[in-house]
């Protein structure tokens, strides 16, 4: 039975968020147009306060870092008592690093607020932010935060996972009260009891559909802990990434179990960009992996890229690939006791220079929009080839640019680009209408592999008018 005197409590402090939040200090309306409210908690240091009255913003907005009043600057730092209490048509924030506290019911009954992320800057969170964020449905909680206040998730009904990082030592009650949704919730902590908790933190959470996950060794002691051991799916953490879904890891984790799934509709050569290791015996059962070595321009202005397929070590996280499915359909690779990197600030690449031009391959997590692409004039694989981007690209890809050296300008790059893997040339059934700007060779002479006239060709493969020829 839950204690009434709880709820009572809860309610008081949303009551008490409303009548706080009212006062504010001065305004700040950044570039973008969106106005917030301060209140100064020093010479120069801020909090977010509520403008009062109900609902006052809506949409995506990103919380400034720094503002400026008066002729001084403010550093923000906090995230007032209900600074965004009952704005129910606030769908996204960003709060800035700059933050490390976050006040009671700072976004209570927040209703269309869909995914929001607590940066490592944070250190404690008050009783009810979240509460009754209803459509809240990706919360990411980054390791830095020390204490979850009572109620802080209560009833977000639609929040069907969670991540409790290990720098998390108390969790006050209630925190969990009422997500009915919840699937799955992770714990990055060794030892449960070092974890000071309040009373029914996951009452209403159906314990036996959610599951549990714990770091390696610590199962038994989550089995055998208060509140913990109602759960009846404790297992091992681990990690499914699945193709197709950005990767939002802000922190590195060792010794894990993970997967990678992707679906390959064919087996040409695909990007790969991944934030964890993988030895050779692991990957080699389900493809060839292949990584970047040089790259040359041929006779008629197009480049070839070259690979070697890796047939030993281990893949580095955050280095562009290519990968060759030996198997169609939905491909699941496993892999135990890795360590999975946190994103970096900057996307991973590698490049090569020639003494015309520097092709770059970069990866990325959060997968990238057609307009974005054509901005740097990206190429992206394509029917084992690198054309001219089509459409977005996909969280766990590479995209390739080409700067033309010294005078050359950008009608240099070349229009075609195809891979060579192992000596093997690929991409050479090149259809123009996916080529920008494709031209015509007329040059009858001959050309070896790595673009190199040849006078008198012997018998073997050359490249002539632009295409393979096997004499």
């Amino acid at each position: 039975f839950y204690n009434m005197k709880q709820k009572l409590l809860i309610l008081l402090t949303a009551l008490m968020a409303a009548v706080n939040a009212y006062a504010y200090d001065f305004t700040y309306t950044t570039d973008e147009g969106q106005t917030f409210y301060f209140n100064k908690t020093s010479d120069n240091t801020c909090a977010v306060t509520n403008k009062g009255g109900g609902s006052w913003c809506s949409g995506n907005i990103t919380i400034p870092s720094e503002v400026t009043h008066d002729g001084v600057n403010y550093s923000v730092t906090s995230i007032g008592t209900g600074a965004f209490n009952n704005c129910s048509n606030l769908t996204s924030v960003t709060i800035p690093n700059s933050v490390t506290s976050i006040g009671n019911s700072a976004f209570r009954s927040c209703f269309g607020l869909t995914t929001v992320t607590i940066p490592n800057s944070v250190t404690s969170m008050g009783s009810g932010v979240f509460a009754s964020c209803l459509k809240l449905a990706a919360v990411t909680i980054q390791e830095g935060v020390v204490s979850i206040g009572s109620g802080t998730f209560s009833n977000c009904i639609s929040l069907t996972s969670i991540m409790i990082p290990e720098s998390v030592t108390s969790i006050g009650w209630g925190t969990f009260e009422s997500c009915r949704g919840l699937k799955s919730i992770s714990v990055n902590h060794p030892d449960p009891s070092t974890i000071s908790r309040g009373y029914n933190d996951f009452y209403g959470v159906d314990k036996k559909n959610c599951t549990l996950y714990v770091p390696k060794g610590s199962e038994e002691l989550y089995r055998t802990a208060d509140q913990w051991k109602d759960f009846e799916n404790i297992e091992r953490w681990s990690i499914k990434l699945v193709d197709g879904e950005a990767f939002y890891n802000m922190e590195d984790y060792t010794d894990v179990d993970l997967t990678y799934t992707r679906t390959f509709n064919n087996t040409d050569w695909q990007p790969l960009y991944l934030p964890f290791n993988m030895d050779y015996e692991e990957w080699e059962p389900y493809a060839e992996v292949a990584e970047f070595s040089t790259a040359r321009k041929t006779a008629d202005g197009d480049a070839i890229l070259y690979f070697d397929i890796v047939c030993s070590g281990e893949l580095t996280p955050h280095t562009p690939y290519l990968i060759k499915s030996r198997f169609l359909g939905e491909v699941t690779i496993p892999c135990s006791g890795r360590t999975v990197m946190a994103r970096p600030g900057t996307d991973g690449s590698t490049y090569f220079v020639t003494s015309k031009d520097t092709y770059t391959l970069t990866g990325t997590y959060d997968g990238v929009s057609q307009e974005d692409l054509n901005a740097v004039d990206a190429y992206v694989m394509s029917g084992g080839k690198f054309v001219k981007a089509a459409g977005d690209l996909s969280p766990y890809r590479t995209y390739l640019t080409v700067t033309p050296r010294g005078s050359r300008s950008a009608e240099d790059a070349p229009k075609c680009i195809r891979i060579c893997i192992n000596g093997s040339e690929f991409g050479d059934d090149i259809d123009g209408s996916l080529i920008e700007d494709a031209t015509e060779s007329t040059d009858d002479a001959y050309y070896d592999l790595l673009g190199r006239r040849v006078t008198n060709p012997a018998k073997g493969f050359y490249i002539r008018d632009g295409k393979k020829y096997v004499r």
